[in-house]
């Protein structure tokens, strides 16, 4: 879909997957050090209400009174954007340091063997 590269050299690239939900991918300097093909929920990324609504809340109750078109799809801009806002704390949340091992994991700390 569409991708965010951070000043220190982060970049992320938001994917639609054969889920519901959309993928992440974390790299910098050509390492993958994050993917993940449904971590970005659809309930909280990926759609808008359409022009005609205000905010999601009339949107979805316009959807459920029969308006199909009440909500749409993001547009590369709106991924765009989110990234940019959300980049740092994405990198924070996903992309761990483990000072045990000084490798870095995905997710969470793991000890290794």
């Amino acid at each position: 879909m569409t991708y965010f590269t951070t000043n220190d050299g982060h970049t992320l690239t938001v994917y639609s997957s054969l889920y519901m939900d959309y993928g992440l991918t974390i790299t910098k300097d050509g390492e993958e050090l994050f993917s993940n093909p449904h971590v970005l929920s659809h309930e909280s990324y990926g759609s808008k209400p359409s022009e005609d609504y205000d905010d999601m809340e009339e949107a979805e109750e316009a959807l459920e009174n029969g308006d199909e078109n009440a909500i749409v799809p993001w547009e590369d801009s709106d991924w765009s954007e989110m990234l940019e806002l959300e980049a740092d704390e994405l990198i924070e949340a996903f992309i761990v340091k483990d000072f045990t091992t000084t490798n870095q994991t995905n997710g969470a700390n793991h000890e290794q063997s």
